[in-house]
């Protein structure tokens, strides 16, 4: 089929279907620039906004072009899991009426700022005023996917992660509550958990398993910036980190550079490593600091 249109098979919806709001999903060219765009207060005029630091995404309905890096890394895990790949897709927001449907059995989204918990937010908003964009932009596609459930998917159930997720664990009154929250890394058990969705038998609230570096999987589509992580974890113990107990470790050297051709394969020209520490890349790290 074209990449612009939507196949027959797909016309009543895809069973799974995974979003960000779009100051996670719009085509920054450089880190820096979406650094930027997540700074923004709504001091800022929402016209100006949009036009200066949120470049469209390029995707359509059939697919975002790029995507937050732990939204393709629950795709490539949906898909090793058992998904089946015509069944899953990674879509704009913009796109979203034209891929929920009757078939649809969740709709996943990933969170960054999803209650303003951030230093770097709360900063900005005591200087700038205002709320910070990330919360603002993250409530209103909740609200926008709750319409769209309602309307064409009455079956599907609203799943809340990403790195922001512990931000609405830790406050239920969180404007951007879905039916299921799923916290930490979780690319290990995201079949096993999405798959007690389907039914019917997940709680509220669930614990994601990261898996060991070597079985990270391979990324299927670019990403936003061009990222590619090539180490997770911390280990420091600093206080007011949330991975200052996860030891760090290394991608293999084979994942990284898969990850970076699928970018380079999908015309992305600017690549991002991603780590908590570049020079301790390839160091022995696995100690944790209390």
């Amino acid at each position: 089929m074209s990449d612009h249109t939507i196949s027959r098979d797909h016309r009543d919806g895809y069973p799974v279907v995974l979003t960000a709001d779009r100051t996670l999903m719009a085509a920054y060219r450089l880190l820096f620039d979406g650094m930027l765009a997540a700074s923004q207060t709504t001091s800022m005029p929402w016209p100006l906004m949009k036009l200066l630091l949120l470049p469209k995404n390029g995707g359509h309905a059939g697919g975002a072009r790029v995507a937050p890096l732990g939204l393709r890394r629950i795709e490539a895990a949906l898909i090793a899991g058992g998904f089946p790949p015509e069944s899953v897709i990674v879509v704009d927001p913009d796109f979203l009426p034209a891929v929920i449907g009757p078939r649809t059995e969740i709709v996943g989204i990933s969170s960054g700022e999803p209650s303003g918990l951030g230093m770097n937010t709360s900063t900005m908003v005591g200087v700038a005023g205002g709320r910070i964009y990330p919360a603002v932009m993250c409530e209103q596609l909740v609200e926008t996917v709750r319409q769209l459930v309602a309307q064409r998917a009455p079956r599907a159930k609203i799943v809340l992660g990403g790195p922001g997720a512990w931000q609405v664990a830790g406050n239920p009154a969180s404007s951007a509550t879905a039916d299921h929250l799923i916290t930490g890394y979780a690319e290990g058990n995201v079949a096993e958990l999405f798959t007690s969705i389907r039914r019917g038998e997940a709680p509220p609230v669930m614990e994601g398993q990261g898996p060991s570096a070597d079985r990270i999987p391979r990324i299927r589509g670019a990403t936003t910036m061009g990222a590619v992580e090539i180490s997770r974890g911390c280990g420091l113990g600093c206080d007011f980190c949330t991975i200052r107990r996860t030891p760090m470790q290394h991608l293999p050297a084979e994942t990284i550079l898969a990850d970076v051709q699928t970018n380079l394969a999908a015309g992305i020209r600017d690549v991002a490593l991603l780590s908590e520490d570049f020079f301790r890349f390839g160091a022995i790290t696995s100690f944790v600091c209390l």
